[in-house]
């Protein structure tokens, strides 16, 4: 009797594993193919050749090695055999985004008939590639292309000491105006710098604009750039005029992959769909690509991270380049500097139906803590609007952190065509001035400190707003749903709802929003009256508290009122039912098996 006991509980612990999901590092391997060691190092020599860091933690400044073995069948009857193996890596970092990507290729011909070969890949974890502190996941796949069988392999590690997802940068801005005239005196009549902008929720201004030389005032472009403006400068003979302008601005790297086609484009943004200067998005060439790139794609993320792709792949970065060039030059020439980038990531959006537009600021900035960092020249990337996040900015020189805001970005301005500002045609750069006489140069410097911050520190908050949609009337005993909208779009936020009936009792619920901000909770109604709703976000770090208010007039007979729903619930609700499908599925065959197991234990 023990020794069944012993198989059944066996038998059980199997189905166990087969059913319930696997939370530990796994293998899979097929016949031909096989990976028979994946680690992470610290060295790495050759085949066999390695040095494990046997607890898998490492610290920012380090590099580590992920570490594979492969053990594959040849091809071939004589006596010769050929391998053709295909390898991929990815490492996926604490935010869930993919933090590397390699893909190899081993093609080889001997008289083995089984091939044993060693692959590994450097990781250099600094903060400039933005390693984050956490858990990190690795995936391994090899197939044979051949046959097409494969064996796939995962693993893990941590960082330690890396990057927050919020950063802040403590900052000087000095515009130095030098006359280089050594004869004449130089009189800048107008000066316009911008301003830092607060953009949340991945751009706030916590302190300052602080002068050392106050403006006469300030102006907004018509692309919504703020300036300061500086009137009447006198620069000597060979002199020099400084403005010091201090801010400290909080960076957040936000998570934007799960934005869609949501509520539509806003009057602001459909300008950006239109052709610009330098953004010629209805030439040929332009429309041509955008058609073939956008092919087959529905969601905006999926086109945007086409162009992006496009771009990186086929313009080559060329310090040549005039900075005036436009996107039609860069696309005919194929070369570039980071304002053609921008420039052709701009206008083949605009060409699929994607508002876009040309950022500009500090870029590329050094994320290495408590030290004093210098930037003497000024960047440019590209904003595109999804409409659940509206603008979200995005480095046009790579794409492998697509999905993140990047956090080494100071935005100052947007937009190329220039705006009438007080009978000015005033372009939307970061520094412009007008003058008489003399000859002046424009030198613009940023230093900089950067400290990491933790999740709770309390910014300055953007306000929200909340909806309720509630049927105006339903029939006793029936379930009534209520579905409500936060506004901006927060996914994962916990809205307190409170459900009052006519004769006072209360009942309470919590619901969480999904990624564009929608929530909902039901209740059947059991008394005739009115019942009130009240649901309320208490808010957070970024963003302020809401609250909204329904009711419903319940009595018998009624047939039911009038109900908008804010969304398509269906769509949200498919990956929920089949997580839950296959959690039943698990459920089912574990409460066979013990029934069979009290079974065969009885008579034993």
């Amino acid at each position: 009797m023990r020794s069944k006991t012993s198989l059944l509980l066996i038998a059980l612990a199997a189905l166990l594993t087969l059913t319930l999901p696997d939370l530990q590092p796994c293998v899979s391997q097929g016949d031909g193919v096989r990976i028979d060691k994946l680690l992470v190092c610290e060295v790495v020599r050759g085949l066999g050749d390695y040095v494990e860091r046997a607890d898998g933690i490492f610290n920012v400044g380090e590099v580590l090695y992920v570490y594979v073995e492969v053990q594959a069948r040849g091809r071939g009857t004589n006596a010769m055999h050929s391998y053709d193996l295909s390898l991929s890596l990815t490492i996926v970092n604490p935010l869930g985004l993919a933090f590397k990507r390699v893909d190899d290729s081993y093609r080889y011909q001997c008289e083995l008939p089984m091939l044993r070969l060693a692959w590994w890949v450097p990781l250099n974890l600094s903060y400039d590639s933005y390693t984050f502190s956490g858990p990190y996941m690795v995936v391994v796949e090899v197939v044979d292309r051949a046959t097409g069988e494969g064996a796939r392999s995962t693993t893990f590690f941590r960082v330690l000491n890396g990057l927050s997802p919020v950063v802040r940068y403590e900052v000087t801005e000095t515009v130095k105006i030098v006359n280089q005239d050594l004869g004449s005196g130089c009189k800048i009549t107008s000066l316009y710098l911008a301003v830092v902008p607060s953009l949340r929720p991945y751009q706030s201004v916590v302190e300052g604009p602080s002068f050392s030389l106050e403006p006469k005032g300030f102006v907004v472009d018509g692309h919504g750039n703020t300036y300061a403006v500086f009137e009447n400068l006198e620069v000597p003979a060979g002199g020099e005029v400084v403005i010091i302008t201090k801010y400290v601005v909080d960076v957040r790297s936000v998570k934007y992959l799960d934005c869609n086609n949501g509520r539509g484009i806003s009057a602001d943004a459909e300008r950006y769909l239109r052709p610009s200067r330098y953004v010629e998005s209805d030439h040929p060439s332009i429309v041509a690509t955008a058609k073939s790139l956008a092919e087959g794609l529905n969601r905006t993320i999926d086109k945007v991270f086409a162009v992006l792709r496009f771009v990186v792949d086929y313009l080559e970065y060329d310090p040549s380049t005039p900075s005036r060039a436009s996107a039609v030059e860069a696309y005919e020439s194929r070369r570039g500097v980071c304002e053609q980038y921008a420039r052709l990531f701009t206008a083949l959006c605009r060409a699929m139906g994607v508002p876009a537009r040309v950022a500009r600021g500090f870029g590329l900035l050094s994320l290495e803590p408590d030290v004093v960092h210098r930037a003497d020249s000024l960047h440019a990337w590209a904003q595109f609007f999804a409409q659940d996040y509206s603008w979200i900015p995005v480095e046009t020189q790579s794409y492998e952190l697509f999905g993140l805001t990047p956090l080494r970005h100071i935005i100052l301005t947007w937009g190329e065509d220039p705006t009438n500002v007080d009978g000015l045609e005033l372009s939307p750069v970061p520094l412009s001035l007008q003058y008489v006489g003399g000859s002046p140069r424009v030198e613009m410097l940023m230093t900089y400190t950067v400290r990491f911050l933790n999740e709770s520190f309390e910014l300055g908050r953007a306000g929200t707003s909340m909806t309720l949609y509630a049927p105006s009337t339903c029939a006793l005993g029936s379930s009534i749903k209520i579905e409500g909208r936060l506004e901006p779009a927060l996914a994962n936020v916990p809205i307190e709802i409170l459900v009052e009936s006519p004769s006072g009792k209360q009942m309470s619920y919590t619901a969480l929003t999904d990624a564009l901000g929608c929530f909902e909770v039901s209740f059947v109604a059991d008394e005739n009256g009115t019942w009130i709703v009240r649901a309320s976000w208490r808010g957070n770090a970024f963003y302020g508290e809401s609250q909204a208010r329904a009711e419903v007039v319940v009595a018998s007979g009624a047939t039911g009122g009038f109900l908008t729903p804010p969304r398509e619930p269906e769509e949200q609700a498919r990956p929920i039912v089949a997580l839950d499908l296959g959690l039943l599925a698990a459920i089912c065959v574990i409460v066979c098996v013990s029934v069979i197991a009290a079974l065969v234990l009885r008579r034993a």
